[in-house]
């Protein structure tokens, strides 16, 4: 199953008829919206409880997690066929397989990438097409440190 998610202008996740616009709560869409922009990526579960649960006492804000995971994986692998094709996790790790999931914000960096040593007017055209995905600033009604960083190097890009 491949998902689309979007970043830019807040999170949305399509796959097929399945999309997810409203999350359990907002630590679980902030969960799957790192998850996403780094996707590919293994996280160590210690690194993702310090990064969206940091003043919580480590066992409430490891309970927080796996109930973010609890209310995740049905919605992203619908079947039992389908466990661990998008979501993988381990008792260390969490991540998303990039093979199943695109997001907007990738999509408009290698857009941009693929412009270098261009025609003046190809360049012009591709950053017409590059720019699309780019409605809103990055997760926009997310608030989370490591987002700040991010939403202004997309604003430079």
């Amino acid at each position: 199953m491949l998902w689309r998610i979007e970043l830019f202008g807040g999170l949305r996740a399509y796959s097929g008829d399945h999309a997810i616009t409203r999350f359990q709560t907002y630590k679980t869409g902030a969960l799957l919206a790192y998850l996403a922009y780094f996707r590919g990526r293994n996280h160590p579960r210690e690194e993702l409880i310090n990064i969206l649960w940091p003043d919580v006492d480590p066992t409430a804000a490891r309970n927080r997690l796996s109930q973010a995971l609890v209310w995740l994986r049905p919605r992203l692998e619908p079947s039992q066929a389908d466990r661990n094709s998008v979501l993988c996790t381990d008792r260390h790790h969490i991540g998303l397989h990039q093979e199943a999931v695109q997001t907007d914000s990738a999509q408009l960096e290698i857009a941009i990438q693929s412009l270098s040593g261009a025609s003046p007017h190809d360049q012009i055209n591709g950053l017409r097409s590059a720019i699309d995905p780019y409605r809103n600033e990055l997760l926009t009604g997310f608030y989370e440190d490591w987002i700040f960083p991010e939403r202004q190097r997309f604003a430079r890009l």
